[in-house]
């Protein structure tokens, strides 16, 4: 299982990105990584207004069930985050929106090796769907 997650600023530049790569898991799962992993990137660059975009309506509604805490440790996780001294907000956006996240957890996905890679630059094989998803944001300011 694979994700990926990137933070950018508001005017949709790249900032860092998270590779993960982890045994077995779903697509919820995979969904729900990808968050905690982007949530813990950003507190720990010190970014303390967050928009979060989440293209699946079902890690949405997970996370909003006070019984997956119990269920999911990932959902107890995130639920700890998103109730630090911080402003955060999830987004729900479609998957067409995520095209960079998607091709880097399909990226992580086919990694050897399990566990994380930030990244400061992007890979080039990304950078022609950052700029994609910089026009998208370009057009909300």
């Amino acid at each position: 299982m694979g994700c990926g997650g990137i933070l950018r600023d508001h005017e949709g530049n790249w900032l860092r990105g998270v590779l993960k790569h982890d045994q077995g898991g779903n697509p919820l799962m995979a969904e729900a990584i990808a968050l905690l992993e982007g949530l813990q990137l950003a507190w720990d660059a010190g970014y303390r207004r967050v928009a979060c975009e989440v293209d699946s309506e079902d890690l949405i509604t997970t996370l909003q069930d006070s019984e997956a805490a119990n269920v999911f440790m990932e959902i107890s996780v995130i639920n700890e985050l998103l109730g630090r001294d911080w402003e955060t907000s999830l987004i729900r956006i479609t998957h067409y929106c995520n095209v960079v996240t998607d091709a880097m957890a399909k990226l992580a996905a086919a990694s050897p090796s399990v566990g994380a890679r930030v990244l400061d630059i992007p890979l080039v094989e990304f950078e022609p769907l950052i700029l994609r998803g910089k026009m998208r944001v370009s057009k909300l300011l």
